[in-house]
């Protein structure tokens, strides 16, 4: 998936406008922390040997800045500027295909990789399955010409301790099968559930 930044009242001689830029692959532009509409010119990361097709997702642990492809995994930490920081690879087993899965929850963060439901605990410097019991059902939900899941998504329900995982399996209808392009097939609904506690 193509990065594609909006720049909203972007300075014309004439009148303000809506303009876009296209971030190259491999490259990723960040917000702070708590200021997701704040992006300095600083916050660039930039992955020179990624395995994967491109950044798929971003998610946060702790004050670390979890970045996925859809094959690897990258820790970005730093403490006074991430300028010049180079993320840290933590796993080529484990990526995100499914870039709205990423959730934040009090022990880590977890996603949707091309197995299944994965997470990085609060400390830790792996990424651990959590598909274990539905890894033969999971591999039947539907999938884009690359192997991605961008319809998926998950959440956190902090009150109970729950992430849930959704997912397309067109058991009722084939709306997902009959979807002609990739674009298309993002939109489609998710018909299935799978909750992690």
């Amino acid at each position: 998936p193509t990065q594609l930044w909006q720049m909203n009242s972007v300075r014309s001689a004439v009148t303000p406008t809506t303009g876009y830029f296209q971030l190259p692959r491999g490259r990723a532009w960040h917000s702070e922390r708590g200021y997701p509409g704040v992006t300095p010119s600083i916050n660039n990361v930039y992955v020179d040997r990624l395995k994967g097709y491109d950044i798929t997702a971003f998610g946060c642990l702790l004050d670390n800045l979890v970045m996925c492809t859809d094959k690897e995994t990258y820790l970005l930490s730093w403490s006074r500027s991430p300028l010049g920081t180079d993320p840290i690879l933590i796993s080529t087993e484990y990526g995100c295909v499914a870039p709205n899965s990423m959730v934040q929850f009090e022990g880590g963060c977890a996603w949707i990789s091309a197995d299944g439901p994965v997470l990085l605990r609060n400390g830790s410097m792996s990424v651990e399955p959590i598909f274990d019991p539905i890894f033969e059902k999971w591999r039947t939900y539907k999938r884009d010409s690359r192997g991605n899941m961008g319809h998926a998504w998950a959440l956190h329900d902090r009150r109970r301790g729950l992430i849930f995982f959704f997912a397309r399996s067109d058991l009722v209808t084939t709306t997902y099968a009959t979807t002609a392009t990739d674009d298309e097939k993002t939109k489609v609904p998710c018909d299935e559930a799978a909750v992690w506690a």
